[in-house]
């Protein structure tokens, strides 16, 4: 398993703070695969290491805030426990990361996250909800929530180039993040002409092929 993190560009000035995400490639047979942490499923190595040896494992190679996807919040889940210890153990982690949330588990799990931003956040860690929707509730989310980052999917983004009514919907959901005070990420960013387009709607960030892997040197 190789870990690499992906940097976010910046699309607007002044320039928003450095963000990457980590990515792992599984080998599949003769292939790699690509997947982000939250695809990788509930028992990935570097989860059960704990926040704190992964930042060790990678000091002086992460140079922004590094973001993880979170999957089981809840009680029954034994990551977050040992995610607390990390934490509240040696709260300038906190500081160095951003953590990713699906807006199906946000919704199935809202007290949950919401204890988790208001613990964490006091000690500089910021949150992301994850959208593949244009919902009325996501944006409901991110004011009950109070996170930092609206992450569109790749599904709403890629077909702004030739679909009106999908540029519509996206630059309606970036202007709805705006109003909140909310940063966004615009995800499947493959082109300079999909880049572009999404600079022109507003998006913070774009995270895609245009900014590609970088690995970090350690295995897992």
């Amino acid at each position: 398993m190789q870990p690499y993190q992906q940097p976010l560009l910046s699309l607007q000035a002044p320039a928003a703070e450095p963000l990457s995400e980590l990515v792992f490639r599984l080998r599949d047979g003769e292939a790699w695969r690509e997947r982000s942490v939250n695809e990788t499923g509930r028992w990935l190595p570097p989860l059960q290491m704990g926040i704190a040896q992964i930042l060790s494992a990678y000091q002086g190679q992460v140079t922004s805030r590094l973001g993880f996807y979170l999957r089981f919040l809840n009680d029954d889940s034994p990551f977050p426990g040992k995610f607390y210890q990390d934490l509240l153990a040696q709260p300038q982690l906190a500081a160095q990361l951003y953590f990713l949330i699906d807006e199906v588990t946000a919704l199935a799990q809202q007290s949950h996250l919401a204890q988790l931003v208001s613990v964490l956040k006091p000690l500089g860690c910021r949150f992301a909800i994850e959208i593949s929707t244009n919902s009325l509730q996501n944006c409901i989310l991110l004011q009950r929530l109070s996170v930092d980052y609206l992450k569109i999917t790749a599904t709403l983004i890629r077909p702004i180039l030739e679909d009106l009514v999908a540029r519509a919907v996206v630059a309606g959901i970036i202007r709805s993040a705006q109003v909140l005070g909310v940063e966004t990420i615009a995800a499947g960013v493959d082109s300079q002409d999909l880049l572009v387009q999404v600079r022109h709607l507003g998006a913070d960030y774009a995270q895609g092929a245009i900014a590609p892997l970088t690995p970090l040197t350690r295995q897992i």
